[in-house]
Order: structure tokens, then C-alpha cells, then sequence
């Protein structure tokens, strides 16, 4: 199974960095960052026929009726995810907002690559 840290937290950072602000509390960049995990994910889900496609689908499409504020992002992540981060082809199963030693905070990311998931899911 091969799992990947420490590159897909930077590499998640970057996918949100149009939609962070410099004021961002330390909780808002943690929400942006699960927001970029779904987006991220749901691309993922889609482009390999993971069965938890059509499961995330349907949470988003319920989350964007319940703040339709939210769409516009979601549909900005998603092209982004697309045109600029389309050779990433890892699903991230793990995020986490961590603490360091010296008090300050950090996210901590595990992810598998999709086709490991799918080879994985159809084998049982």
C-alpha cells in the first residue's frame, strides 16, 4: 500500500491558497482545508470510478443547497483541481490539524494512491 504525508499537506495548501485571506483564524484555514479535501477527493472519485463517488456527490450537492454560498467554491476547486493539480492522483483519507513542539500549528495529511484504492475495492 503506498501512502504519501508530508508533500500532499503542502501540495493541499497550495490548492486552497486563492481561497485563504490574511485573516484567516487558524479554524478558518482548517475549514478551507477540509473544503480543498472534498473537492480534491470528489475529482479523485470521479476520474477513477471510486465507488464512494456518488455517496460524496449527493453530500455536496445537499452542502451547496444548505449554503449555496458554497458552490461558486466548490466549482472553483474543482476546475482548479483540474487545470493545475491534474498529474496528483492521490485520495486523502487523513487530514489533521496538529500541533508542534514549539506551540505553533500545522495540518498533517495521509493519502493513498487511487488506483491502489480502486485496485483494493475490487479485489474484495
Amino acid at each position: 500500500m503506498l501512502l504519501s504525508t508530508a508533500a500532499y499537506s503542502a501540495i493541499l495548501q497550495e490548492f486552497i491558497e486563492p481561497i485563504r485571506h490574511q485573516e484567516d483564524t487558524e479554524e478558518m484555514f482548517f475549514q478551507k482545508c477540509q473544503i480543498g479535501q472534498t473537492a480534491w477527493n470528489l475529482c479523485i472519485a470521479k476520474e477513477f470510478g471510486l465507488s464512494i463517488y456518488d455517496e460524496m456527490s449527493k453530500i455536496v450537492i445537499l452542502q451547496n443547497e444548505k449554503q449555496p454560498e458554497m458552490k461558486p467554491v466548490f466549482d472553483f476547486l474543482i476546475a482548479r483541481k483540474t487545470l493545475f493539480f491534474d498529474v496528483y492522483k492521490n485520495f486523502i483519507f487523513i487530514l489533521e490539524k496538529r500541533t508542534k513542539a514549539d506551540g505553533s500549528t500545522t495540518i498533517y495529511v495521509e493519502s493513498m494512491q487511487a488506483e491502489t484504492i480502486k485496485q483494493n475495492t475490487i479485489s474484495q
